[in-house]
Order: structure tokens, then sequence, then C-alpha cells
């Protein structure tokens, strides 16, 4: 592929000089073609930076990508996080799947008196066991 050709997909994506830089500035330095997925699937500097200020910083593109793709967003982790839990990645996403909700897991907190994983409130979920 000729530079050319990587400049012309690069610009029909919408990835400009100044994307490039923010993202670079963000931590994610990736390669052109990386840099045309994120843009395609929405994942901005500003994303890549609200999330590793959440802990999420230096994760592979496909993550953020992941993470954008399904709807996890900086204020869903925050407020996951301040009803108790502290997912990964992947498990934000799969409470983002399920439906889960922060006030979901405040409701399975106060009817269990414990702060169930995960997996568990997953689980309920999935089953259609809401909390009262």
């Amino acid at each position: 592929v000729s530079a050319g050709e990587v400049l012309l997909r690069v610009v029909d994506h919408g990835v400009s000089a100044d994307y490039v830089r923010q993202m670079r500035a963000a931590g994610l330095d990736v390669s052109h073609e990386e840099l045309v997925r994120a843009k395609d699937h929405g994942v901005s500097a500003d994303f890549v930076r609200r999330m590793g200020a959440l802990g999420f910083q230096g994760l592979p593109l496909s993550d953020y990508v992941r993470m954008r793709d399904h709807g996890v967003t900086a204020d869903f982790i925050e407020a996951v996080r301040a009803a108790g839990l502290k997912p990964t990645a992947t498990e934000a996403v799969r409470l983002r799947d399920h439906g889960v909700s922060a006030d979901y897991i405040r409701r399975v907190k106060e009817q269990f008196k414990t702060t169930p994983t995960v997996e568990e409130i997953i689980r309920l979920r999935s089953r259609g066991e809401l909390p009262k």
C-alpha cells in the first residue's frame, strides 16, 4: 500500500492531523489503520482521556472500541463505582449488555447485605431477578 493510498483512506474516514495529535496526546499511539477504526467507531481523544482517568489507560484500541460500541461511558463507570463495583473493561461491557444499572447494583447490595461480584449481579439480572 502506497503512502498516497494510506493518506486517502485516512482522510476518507475523517482522520485529521488534529485527531491524530489528540489521540496521541491522550495516550493512544496506534497505526493509521487503527486510527481509522477508532474514528469509525466514535472513539475520541476525550473518551480515551476520561476512561484513562478512571483507570482504563493503556488499553488496546479494541477495548476502547468495544466499550464505545456497547455504550460504556465514563459516566456509567463512575455510577457503577459509586454503587460499589470496580469492573474491568470486559466486565463493564458485560454489565452494560445485561442492562445492569447503578441503581440495580444498589438494590442487590441492599437486599443481600453484601456486594456481590460482577458475575453474580449479571447472573441475577439475566434471570430477571430484580430486587425489590
